[in-house]
């Protein structure tokens, strides 16, 4: 999937730089948007990885401290059950699990927003000069009358 949407956008950006430049003017009319939803991107994955990832491992290290020998051992000749010290070491690495997920959820989500702001900022559209009146309308009151103009550029 990735290989895919990496192969479209320079499809795009190439379509883009061979393309006959027209005598109009252009413009990016989703720059703001685009800009943002990159900044968005590179939040979400650098922060999402970063945190995601320190979290598991934490997690994971309290895993596999209990899951040495001597610690179990210790802790059952300190009176807690087997099933007990068992379960508490499973949520360790269910927790682990679950952040690792989160992790790649999040570097995936920050991704597909960083390139949709890409796609979005290279868009370009055609500058117009026209104006032009569409809608004239008079309206009586007792003081007088209301007028609008309607104008579409």
């Amino acid at each position: 999937m990735k290989k895919i949407c990496f192969l479209l956008i320079i499809f795009a950006f190439s379509f883009q730089l061979f393309a006959e430049e027209s005598a109009a003017e252009t413009y990016h009319p989703h720059l703001k948007a685009g800009i943002s939803l990159i900044v968005a991107g590179t939040v979400v994955a650098a922060g999402g990885i970063t945190g995601f990832h320190f979290a598991s491992d934490k997690e994971f290290d309290k895993y596999k401290k209990m899951k040495d020998y001597d610690n179990a051992l210790e802790a059952v000749n300190q009176g807690e059950k087997v099933s007990e010290y068992l379960d508490r070491a499973r949520k360790y690495r269910k927790k682990a699990n679950t952040y690792r997920s989160l992790e790649i959820a999040s570097a995936v989500i920050g991704g597909e927003l960083f390139l949709t702001g890409i796609i979005l900022t290279a868009i370009k559209a055609e500058k117009t000069e026209d104006i032009a009146i569409t809608n004239i309308s008079v309206t009586p009151s007792n003081d007088g009358f209301y007028a609008a103009v309607g104008f579409e550029f």
